[in-house]
């Protein structure tokens, strides 16, 4: 899982420094908060690069419907997280995407447990 893990994050890092340098709209960074986003970047890589980690290893040990469900719900936290730090609410659609997210992860579960 780590070869695959570390090729997957060199191309996404080369991918994305690319589209940050060629952008027309590059973002500017208010003078005293670029220690802050920083910050973030290195808790949003170390973390994302520890979650897909976790998600590779759990595919090499156990079914993908199994796994998947559980995979899925990073909307859920998505959307939570979005809320509770950054105040964003959800629409309409939204919402009901989150619902729907969570009724087939619960039926997947729900299916992949029977089978057992």
């Amino acid at each position: 899982p780590l070869t695959m893990m570390c090729y997957t994050n060199m191309v996404c890092v080369v991918a994305m420094t690319a589209l940050i340098l060629w952008s027309p709209d590059v973002p500017t960074v208010t003078p005293g908060k670029s220690g802050w986003i920083l910050l973030l970047w290195a808790v949003s890589t170390a973390s994302g690069f520890a979650a897909q980690i976790c998600i590779t290893s759990a595919l090499s040990l156990a079914s993908a419907s199994s796994v998947a469900p559980i995979h899925y719900l990073a909307v859920v936290w998505g959307a939570s997280w979005g809320y509770l730090v950054l105040g964003e609410t959800p629409g309409v659609l939204q919402s009901l995407g989150i619902v729907l997210v969570m009724a087939g992860s619960g039926a997947a579960t729900a299916a992949s447990l029977k089978r057992k």
